[in-house]
């Protein structure tokens, strides 16, 4: 969460097809673990990750980016589809672009 608060979600099972965006969806509803999520669907870019947990997008000039399998995706959530293994990891941090 970019203030040194990590949550993490192991061994959750999706169907095939499922997206980086799915996973986060279902990630927020966990039980013990679960967060705020907000997001917009733009038509070219897919998902955009507006709100995780109190941490919002423009604050401090950061902005909510992932990674799979330590590579930067350059794709909205919603477009990057995960397969067996994959780990996903989400940060709070300035924009790498």
């Amino acid at each position: 969460f970019g203030d040194g608060t990590i949550k993490t979600y192991t061994d959750i099972k999706l169907n095939k097809n499922k997206t980086v965006l799915d996973l986060l969806k279902r990630c927020s509803k966990d039980v013990q673990n679960h967060f705020e999520l907000d997001y917009d669907i733009h038509p070219e870019w897919g998902a955009f990750i507006k709100k995780i947990g109190e941490k919002e997008n423009r604050k401090d000039d950061k902005y909510w980016q992932y990674w799979v399998n330590n590579i930067y995706a350059t794709i909205g959530a919603s477009q990057f589809e995960l397969k067996n293994g994959d780990v996903v990891e989400w940060k709070f941090i300035k924009s790498l672009f």
